[in-house]
């Protein structure tokens, strides 16, 4: 059962109304059902097993010892910790996801700097060729067999042929080289 169908069951009680079998009972469907979800938004997010398997299964523990009431059972503090503590676990197993996600983002952030980084190592080194051979670096445009190009705002461009200089850029630990031919 989805998660939202179980809480669709949940009620609320006001003082003095009965706390009924049922109440506990969708309770314990609900956390089986949030378990389910938390486990499978982990999966989905790329979070590694090893990091939500142990919370999963202390959390599995926790609900194997809510106990299963029936109608005139008289609900028992434990009834309700042990939920407590459920929900608790299930918050902890999201904190781990989270704490991934956010791993995950900083890697990202990393390479987007790196890159940008390499971006304007090349820049530099395509304006250094420049000036060096007087030769503006364009970059080849592959062009139909028409003598004229429309750019993308609008100007005509004149037709463009492969490069007369060739530039190779290699990157390594001493950073970028680059080969001229």
């Amino acid at each position: 059962m989805s998660l939202d169908a179980c809480l669709s069951k949940l009620r609320y009680v006001k003082y003095g109304d009965e706390v009924r079998a049922s109440d506990v009972l969708a309770k314990l469907e609900c956390l089986r059902s949030l378990r389910d979800t938390l486990k499978a938004k982990a999966a989905e997010m790329g979070c590694p097993s090893e990091r939500i398997d142990p919370l999963v299964d202390q959390l599995d523990a926790i609900i194997a010892m809510i106990r299963y009431v029936r109608s005139g059972d008289i609900i028992q503090p434990e009834d309700h910790n042990y939920i407590v503590d459920a929900l608790k676990k299930a918050r902890d197993i999201l904190g781990e996801i989270e704490s991934f996600c956010s791993g995950l983002k900083d890697e990202l952030d990393k390479c987007r700097a790196d890159l940008d980084k390499c971006r304007s190592d090349l820049a530099s080194c395509l304006k250094m060729i420049e000036t060096a051979f007087s030769v503006p670096i364009t970059p080849y445009i592959p062009v139909p067999a028409t003598p004229e190009v429309t750019s993308i705002v609008g100007e005509t461009l004149p037709f463009t042929t492969a490069p007369e200089v060739t530039v190779i850029t290699t990157w390594n630990d001493k950073g970028i080289e680059v080969q001229v031919t």
